[in-house]
């Protein structure tokens, strides 16, 4: 995009949106799975029903892609949910934190486009990709951010016993006022003999 298409993008769209209401979208990691080598998390976003669980297996042709368990949801599923969600928490060890200084964060504008919102003005869309370093190989992901391309990665855990790591990166991923956080997880190997710095007591 030249000079001129840049200013006249910033120019005709807005950084900030009109106050929706709407909540933050997070994830929350759970735990690891042991016997099925997957980490499980809940995503909430913003709604006030219950948050929708996800499988992230460390190992096989979906490793490091995220898999809702859409079927625990299912209209004849909903009253066996409250107590598969516990028996599953039973099955899950704590993953140890890591300091997000252990990893590398860019970010990438691959598109730019004007999103128009129910009040009139368009907005700022940006395809936004991520990628993530831990010492081994960088690994990337894309996401969709509202009003500014930024991100950061907020939390980081070790996978133990294999030579992966995972990072959790927040970006403004929800137009409502100023920008609302959206989070997403990248699975990154490390080296085996590197040793992510740990979060401090």
């Amino acid at each position: 995009m030249g000079r001129a298409d840049a200013i006249a993008y910033l120019l005709s769209t807005r950084a900030t949106a009109a106050d929706t209401g709407a909540r933050s979208r997070r994830l929350e990691v759970l735990g690891l799975h042991p016997a099925e080598q997957a980490i499980y998390l809940a995503a909430a976003d913003g709604d006030d029903g219950p948050p929708q669980l996800a499988r992230l297996p460390l190992v096989g042709p979906y490793a490091g892609h995220l898999v809702p368990l859409a079927s625990w949801y299912a209209a004849e599923a909903r009253a066996a949910l409250p107590g598969r969600v516990r028996e599953l928490l039973t099955q899950l060890a704590p993953l140890p934190p890591a300091s997000p200084a252990g990893f590398a964060l860019s970010t990438r504008v691959i598109q730019h486009r004007a999103l128009r919102t129910d009040d009139g003005g368009p907005i700022r869309k940006f395809i936004l990709q991520l990628t993530v370093d831990a010492g081994a190989a960088p690994v990337r992901a894309v996401v969709t951010a509202l009003l500014r391309p930024r991100a950061h990665i907020d939390a980081g855990w070790r996978v133990p016993g294999l030579p992966l790591s995972l990072a959790r990166v927040s970006y403004v991923g929800v137009a409502s006022g100023l920008g609302l956080t959206a989070q997403t997880v990248l699975l990154v190997p490390r080296r085996l003999t590197q040793q992510l710095p740990a979060v401090a007591a």
